[in-house]
């Protein structure tokens, strides 16, 4: 996971894009947090693109699902894309499901085998 000063942005309409990079590990979601709460507190929406990383799991699902909350309590909004398909089944085996994950923000879940990234 980069740290905050490298993690590369950009705009994806009105939203800041974050690019999450490496295995979305417990260690590296503390170390990406204070960056996702720095664009809260600018009172900004965001986009997580997480094409370039892997190892999606249960911490991973409750950091989505607590920023999603924090974002949605100030009236923001937080999606998540480029989740590839080894990822969205790890999140399928823990029980969080295409449901689920539409109402926390993921543009799609699972992504299609081969389906181009943003």
């Amino acid at each position: 996971m980069e740290s905050d000063e490298d993690t590369p942005t950009g705009f994806i309409e009105d939203a800041l894009c974050l690019e999450m990079e490496g295995e979305l590990d417990h260690s590296a979601l503390g170390e990406f947090k204070p960056t996702l709460l720095a664009v809260l507190e600018a009172d900004r929406s965001a986009t997580l693109d997480v094409s370039r990383a892997w190892g999606a799991g249960a911490a991973f699902a409750q950091f989505v699902c607590a920023a999603h909350r924090s974002f949605a309590a100030q009236g923001r909004s937080l999606r998540v894309s480029g989740l590839g398909s080894d990822a969205a089944e790890s999140l399928e085996a823990i029980g969080f499901d295409g449901e689920t994950a539409r109402q926390f923000g993921f543009d799609t879940f699972p992504a299609p085998p081969g389906a181009p990234r943003p």
